[in-house]
């Protein structure tokens, strides 16, 4: 039985490792193969729009009032065609008009990024948000009247929507996946480019939406290119889309504070506003030492002065609003310059300064006439031989 057991076993040896046949390579199946599900670019976006939000909170309070948007950086035809202020089309798209819009358009970018950036890879999704955050910027100036002013990230999420469902198509989308990205489509890219189907249409920018679509449409049919067969995502990752994307408009918000003193932090918040003139000019002095880059805490200052007779006063704080009104005039109510410009004549005036009074309110005699609420003041300086 020895012998027997010991020639069997020599039988059955395994042959040596030379000898054996080379496995068939296994493919895997690029709907199996490992991608990250972690949508890296998508939480990077959201924490820029957040941060950028936080900032126009500090700077014009937690609803930004269309004059504060347009010094904050939104866009609108006369800013960028005729004033060709290009870098406008960088910064609009970060920007909010309050917490529910940077809310609403949060929600959507993160659903999403969810389904989407895994699929196409984190370079072509932050690419897609740039490419289309400029389009609708660059539609929503060219359909819009020229005064309307428009911002944030509806376009640039409408580019990543409109991608998914032209990437839908692709055959190297698992099935599943297709029906999902199609569902995204269907449940929040129609509403917003159909306004017959959403419940209100104010203050939606459809030519925003319709831009941002179109261009991603446009990006989701070359990236299809860049898809080989059996490739989980699509080849030369569009990271530097993205990433010249974000270096522009940090760049654009950077060359804005140092240019304009408007964008600086120290502007009155609609929050802090005070109700109504009487308790602005009472509580003048803590606004002037809380905000005194705002040139309407120096306005009420001034009226806090003319109220005790204090005219030189008066005049120093009038001089320093109208210099701050000039500088700041996206950022001001429509009439304030003429108000700062009228009541500091008024004081040279009653100080024997006409000729100065005079020059004062040269810039501004045509519109006081056509516009001016304080008649009487008007009526005052032309008796004293001033915008005759």
């Amino acid at each position: 039985m020895a012998n027997s057991f010991g020639k069997r076993g020599a039988a059955v040896a395994a042959p040596s490792p030379a000898r054996l046949a080379a496995p068939e390579p296994i493919e895997v199946a690029a709907a199996d193969r490992p991608i990250s599900r972690i949508p890296v670019s998508t939480l990077l976006i959201l924490v820029l729009l957040t941060g950028v939000y936080a900032w126009e909170v500090h700077v014009a309070g937690y609803t930004v009032s269309p004059r504060a948007l347009v010094a904050l950086g939104g866009i609108d035809g006369n800013h960028l065609f005729r004033d060709h202020e290009w870098w406008r089309l960088f910064t609009a798209p970060l920007l909010h008009l309050n917490a529910e819009h940077i809310i609403g358009n949060g929600v959507c970018l993160l659903i999403t990024g969810i389904l989407l950036e895994p699929l196409v890879g984190r370079g072509w999704f932050a690419g897609l948000f740039a490419l289309g955050g400029v389009a609708g910027g660059l539609a929503s100036a060219l359909y819009n009247p020229p005064d309307i002013v428009s911002a944030g990230a509806s376009g640039a999420i409408m580019a990543q929507l409109m991608a998914a469902f032209v990437v839908s198509f692709n055959d190297e989308v698992p099935a599943k996946v297709q029906r999902a990205l199609r569902r995204r489509f269907t449940i929040i890219a129609l509403p917003s480019l159909l306004p017959a189907l959403t419940v209100s249409v104010d203050h939606v920018d459809y030519s925003a939406h319709a831009g941002g679509a179109l261009a991603g449409a446009m990006a989701a049919m070359i990236l299809r290119i860049f898809w080989t067969d059996g490739a989980p995502q699509p080849e030369h990752q569009g990271a530097g889309l993205g990433l010249t994307g974000v270096a522009l408009a940090l760049s654009c918000f950077a060359l804005l504070q140092t240019s304009q003193p408007a964008m600086l932090p120290g502007l009155i918040p609609e929050s802090a506003m005070p109700d109504g003139n009487e308790a602005a000019v009472a509580q003048s002095g803590e606004l002037v030492a809380r905000y005194g880059r705002d040139p309407r805490a120096h306005y009420f200052r001034a009226i806090y002065y003319l109220k005790r007779e204090d005219l030189p006063d008066a005049e120093d704080q009038l001089r320093t609003a109208l210099d701050g009104a000039r500088k700041m005039a996206d950022a001001m109510p429509e009439q304030f310059e003429l108000s700062v410009r009228l009541t500091l004549a008024i004081v040279l005036t009653a100080k024997g300064q006409q000729s100065e009074a005079a020059r004062v309110m040269r810039p501004a005699c045509d519109f006081a006439k056509a516009n001016a609420r304080d008649e009487k003041g008007l009526t005052y300086l032309q008796g004293q031989g001033i915008c005759l």
